[in-house]
């Protein structure tokens, strides 16, 4: 079993038009194509978190799937099925507002992933990652939950980018 964690040093606070033109690289590690992936959000994570971690996974189940070919949804876990993508609240690298490690096994397919996302998460030059009064926070986490499942469908970070929060670009 391989573990592989990419370390989110980014929140989609502040994109710029050549941010939105450059096509994040191809990891080759990845969710089963068409797979269900049945999933579980800690209680450390409530409110308004949890509210738009929820809309992000419905988001990403009612998209077009043939647009990404990725053909994975999202399921809440139940008694019947175990999460094998957990989610969860808790301490980040500084500057990096969330992170997903993903199991696999040599052939990159994915079989198990958990993401923390550092609610309270500071820069290292001071200030809240997730700040309130930064432009964009409405739906912040929403938009984490989104990157975070591109990651689990092969997507990497654009390199180079400075993906900071509030910091210049």
């Amino acid at each position: 079993m391989t573990r592989h964690t990419v370390l989110a040093l980014f929140v989609p606070l502040l994109i710029t038009p050549h941010l939105l033109g450059q096509c994040p690289a191809a990891t080759g590690i990845n969710w089963p194509q068409g797979a269900t992936v049945y999933y579980s959000i800690n209680s450390n994570i409530s409110g308004t978190e949890l509210t738009e971690l929820q809309s992000a996974i419905n988001l990403w189940n009612t998209a077009d799937m043939t647009k990404n070919n990725s053909g994975v949804t999202y399921v809440q876990a139940d008694s019947n099925h175990s999460a094998t993508w957990t989610i969860g609240n808790g301490t980040t690298n500084t500057d990096v507002g969330a992170s997903t490690t993903l199991n696999h096994g040599g052939d990159g397919i994915v079989t198990s992933a958990t993401t923390v996302i550092g609610i309270n998460t500071l820069f290292s030059s001071g200030g809240n990652i997730y700040d309130p009064a930064k432009p964009g926070y409405g739906t912040i986490f929403l938009k984490v939950g989104l990157h975070e499942m591109g990651h689990m469908v092969s997507e990497d970070d654009v390199k180079g980018s400075n993906q900071y929060a509030g910091q210049p670009l």
